[in-house]
């Protein structure tokens, strides 16, 4: 408003602007995150001045409270401004914070031992562990139902992490254990002892033969698990799965063996 003065009357109104002030606005930033098995910040709260500040976790309700999340993985945390006087104040854009809780490193796992030997022809199944449960998973063995050779040797015993443990955990360096990725499973190979099997012999019979000018067969045959059994008319030598014939009359020995 300018008003006139000395020779001069009258009144002249000016326009003279006020142009909006910008909020103090601090964004909230990502936090270096590891997994803990317990409920962590996922951001460095941001701050505005005047209005309020609020977040919302993926697809969460908004709220002035700083979002949370326990385990591994990729979160988005999203913000924006309320409460803002808009008729004397800029507005502050919303935003988002991409967050990652990485993998903690997996804890010791203590393998199970084998409790007992077993005997060929029995599955490797039935060599029993001392458990087969821990907090983190469950053990067996990678092939239970083959049947191992006699002799020691090592099989592979896998230890599978649940769902919550391949998550949270990186299983990749877990003490002497391999990790197999195409199984998802920590994997160690135990001595089994697998004792040989007794033989089960049917003897040969012979049979009750009377010439007739051909070749007959002396023996009904017998059999053998765990191998084959052979025949010869010498103790020593000349032996062969064939049974043994002859054409003329006589008393015939026919040795065998497996």
């Amino acid at each position: 408003l300018l008003k006139g003065n000395g020779n001069f009357t009258g009144y002249k109104t000016l326009p003279y602007p006020i142009h909006k002030a910008t909020p103090t606005f601090t964004a909230p930033t990502a936090k270096e995150l590891t997994y803990k098995g317990e409920p962590l910040a996922l951001v460095e709260a941001g701050s505005v001045n005047p209005g309020k500040l609020l977040y919302r976790l993926d697809d969460g309700e908004y709220s002035e409270t700083v979002p949370t999340a326990t385990n591994a993985g990729n979160y988005t945390v999203y913000y924006k401004v309320v409460d803002l006087d808009t008729d004397n104040y800029n507005e502050i854009s919303s935003g988002s914070v991409s967050v990652t809780i990485r993998k903690a490193e997996a804890p010791d796992i203590t393998f199970p031992t084998v409790l007992n030997a077993i005997t060929y022809g029995q599955k490797l199944e039935e060599a029993k562990l001392s458990f087969y449960t821990n907090n983190y998973g469950t053990f067996s063995w990678n092939a239970p139902t083959s049947v191992p050779n006699a002799g020691t040797a090592g099989y592979a015993l896998d230890f599978y992490p649940n769902e919550l443990a391949l998550q949270n955990y990186d299983w990749k360096n877990v003490g002497e254990a391999q990790w197999i990725a195409e199984r998802n499973a920590l994997c160690i190979c135990p001595n089994v002892t697998v004792n040989k099997a007794s033989s089960t012999v049917t003897a040969p019979t012979s049979n009750d033969l009377t010439y007739n000018g051909d070749y007959q067969t002396l023996i009904a045959p017998g059999s053998a698990t765990g191998g084959t059994l052979v025949y010869s008319f010498e103790k020593e030598d000349g032996y062969t799965e064939a049974l043994p014939e002859e054409r003329d009359v006589g008393t015939y020995t026919v040795w065998y063996k497996v």
